[in-house]
C-alpha cells in the first residue's frame, strides 16, 4: 500500500472542508458533509500510515497535546 492516495484524499477533504466552512453561512447537511468527509479521509490516512510504517496515527490526541502545551505556557509564567 502507498501512502500517497489516502494523502491526496486527505488533501482533497481539507481543502473541501475549508470551502464549506468559508462560507457565511454553513448549511447544516454540507458542514456535516464536509466534517464527515475529512474523518474518512483522515482514518484511511492513519491506517495507510499504520499498514507502511508501523506508526499510529498522528492524529492521535492533538487536542489533548494542544491542552498540555497550553498548560506547559502558563506554567511557566509563574
Amino acid at each position: 500500500m502507498s501512502i500517497d492516495p489516502p494523502l491526496e484524499k486527505l488533501i482533497s477533504a481539507l481543502r473541501h472542508h475549508a470551502r464549506v466552512m468559508s462560507l457565511s453561512d454553513v448549511p447544516l447537511k454540507e458542514g456535516t458533509a464536509a466534517f464527515e468527509e475529512v474523518r474518512a479521509a483522515v482514518r484511511s490516512y492513519s491506517d495507510a500510515i499504520f499498514e507502511v510504517s508501523g506508526w499510529g496515527s498522528p492524529f492521535t490526541n492533538v487536542d489533548e497535546i494542544e491542552d498540555d502545551d497550553l498548560d506547559d505556557e502558563a506554567d511557566s509564567d509563574l
